[in-house]
């Protein structure tokens, strides 16, 4: 039986996740005999136990953080305050992170050396840095309110490490090596035999010291500093969880962030994802509550965006609207959005909630598209996709990019030609171009819309063609000596793209020709086919209405 609406639809939300068998799950897997998990930590919960590679937590640091934080607990007048807060938050935020990027780069097919400079150095950086310090924070301003010492004074990692060396915690921080993250941040690392060894070197008094580490040893560090970090998180979790009312109330509420953060987390299920609440709009009038949600279904995902909203609503009734964005990797731009009065509408007269829906689709505020069909193994494929470079002694083809739309394939992409100036070898060269790319396959490009995409010849081809590829030597326009043209092909010689893609005002300052099924726009006159001679009164040959002395006849 329920007393009013909004308590039927917090019911009917949470009834999408089991928490009773997560509570089993856990207390199986630690030996562990919580009573209940609060919504609020259900899903980093959740995330831990059941995402690779967090599952493969370090078990006894995990019971060692729990141990020693129960006992100062037990034994102390413990508050966490808005600051230990803020530092657990930005740990579990980094974590996730790290996580991601461990997902997919570690099985990613890369040189080692590569490997090392885009991957490892800096995962192990952001391990140490973005969530080891900042776990070792919280316990540490934990400690620091039984202890005389103000721990709070320090902000190293390796004063960190002292301090729970000292408390009893060493096992904690035995797995963190200061000198290799000293060697990373002050660029004192060497990797060498062709990627295979990393040399660290680092100042221990006043001598250089080297460590070497083989590649498959050092991402072995990896994973046991992630695996450590896991366990602490879990660890601190559980306190967390069991002993809310150590949360000092009076001094976190006075922090609009860590309140937002708290009821996202508290919101976040398995399949649906509370990534952030604010309220930064023009005048702050407007709720907004950024959400991660797989399924696709257009009535779940409406249903679950207004059982949000009236959730967030119950904790801020304060705001005139308030707006869901629900990301999805098959979706484009998905929101729903609600004023104050249709909220009061749902609450107080539940029964005429698709009146008040309707209302707001008929004002363009729930914006829910079909998905893209795109299999779940293709969606790792197309996010690392890459499209080919082309590269001879005549032209080099860079940036290519697929900017395809429902009805037509097209491509674009950056050609460079070297210092030709002669107008036949130029467009020589750009005609070779073309029948390369318009042979690409964009099979792999999007996830989000529908688009003409497969093996199928390109329908326009879009090129910006320069001289040679130098770092300031991009951007077409009349005062860039590097430019030479911009190019639009059809396959059928009729040209989509008006004005060149760009103002109009800019595009006619260009020198315009067709040669067969290509529109080009030179920067140059010099390139021009010889034309008639135009009387000044004479609408301009380049195609922009203007009269030739107006024109290019200035």
């Amino acid at each position: 039986m329920y007393y009013n609406f909004s308590e039927y639809i917090e019911d009917r939300y949470y009834s999408k996740f089991n928490k009773e068998n997560l509570l089993e799950k856990y207390n199986k897997k630690t030996n562990e005999h919580m009573s209940k998990i609060l919504n609020e930590f259900s899903y980093i919960f959740h995330y831990i136990l059941n995402t690779r590679p967090c599952y493969y937590w370090n078990e006894k640091v995990r019971k060692c953080t729990t141990e020693k934080l129960n006992r100062i607990i037990n034994n102390n007048n413990i508050k966490i305050d808005s600051e230990i807060l803020h530092y657990f938050f930005i740990a579990y935020d980094t974590y996730q992170q790290i996580t991601e990027v461990m997902q997919d780069m570690s099985s990613l097919k890369l040189e080692e050396k590569l490997k090392n400079r885009l991957y490892r150095l800096p995962t192990y950086i952001s391990i140490t840095e973005g969530c080891l310090t900042n776990l070792y924070k919280v316990i540490v301003y934990i400690i620091d309110q039984t202890v005389e010492k103000d721990y709070k004074s320090q902000n190293k990692l390796n004063s960190f490490c002292e301090i729970l060396k000292n408390n009893d915690c060493d096992l904690i921080v035995k797995d963190v090596d200061v000198n290799i993250r000293n060697a990373i941040n002050h660029g004192s690392v060497l990797i060498t035999n062709n990627g295979t060894v990393l040399n660290f070197y680092y100042m221990e008094g006043k001598q250089e010291k080297r460590l070497k580490i083989y590649y498959f040893d050092f991402e072995l560090l990896i994973n046991k500093l992630y695996d450590v970090r896991s366990g602490i998180l879990l660890g601190i979790t559980q306190v967390l969880n069991c002993n809310i009312n150590i949360l000092d109330r009076k001094n976190i509420n006075n922090n609009k962030y860590l309140n937002f953060r708290i009821l996202a987390l508290k919101l976040s299920l398995p399949n649906i994802i509370c990534d952030e609440i604010n309220d930064e709009s023009i005048d702050n009038s407007q709720l907004n509550i950024l959400t991660s949600i797989n399924e696709v279904d257009r009535i779940f995902l409406i249903q679950t965006a207004i059982e949000l909203i009236i959730q967030v609503y119950k904790n801020y009734p304060e705001y005139k609207q308030y707006h869901v964005n629900i990301e999805n990797e098959r979706l484009l731009i998905c929101f729903i959005r609600l004023t104050k009065e249709d909220i009061l509408g749902f609450i107080n007269n539940h029964e005429k909630l698709n009146e008040y829906l309707k209302k707001a689709i008929d004002r363009g505020d729930v914006q829910v598209p079909s998905p893209e069909q795109v299999k779940n193994e293709e969606l790792k494929e197309i996010k690392y996709y890459k499209y080919p470079t082309y590269v001879d002694d005549e032209i080099k083809i860079l940036m290519v990019e697929d900017i395809s739309i429902e009805e037509r394939k097209r491509i674009k992409a950056n050609l460079f030609v070297g210092d030709v100036e002669d107008k036949l070898e130029i467009v020589k060269r750009i005609e070779k171009a073309i029948n390369w790319l318009k042979n690409i396959d964009n099979g792999f490009t999007n996830t989000k819309v529908n688009i003409k995409q497969g093996h199928m010849e390109a329908d326009s081809v879009y090129l910006y063609v320069y001289h040679n590829d130098i770092r300031d030597g991009f951007g077409l326009n009349r005062d860039n000596k590097n430019c030479i043209c911009f190019v639009d092909y059809n396959i059928d010689g009729n040209t989509t793209l008006k004005n060149g893609g760009m103002f109009k005002s800019n595009w006619i300052k260009f020198y315009h020709e067709r040669i067969n099924n290509m529109e080009i726009a030179w920067v140059e006159p010099k390139y021009i086919t010889k034309q008639k001679k135009f009387g000044r009164n004479e609408t301009c040959w380049c195609g922009s209405g203007l009269k030739y002395k107006n024109c290019h006849g200035k």
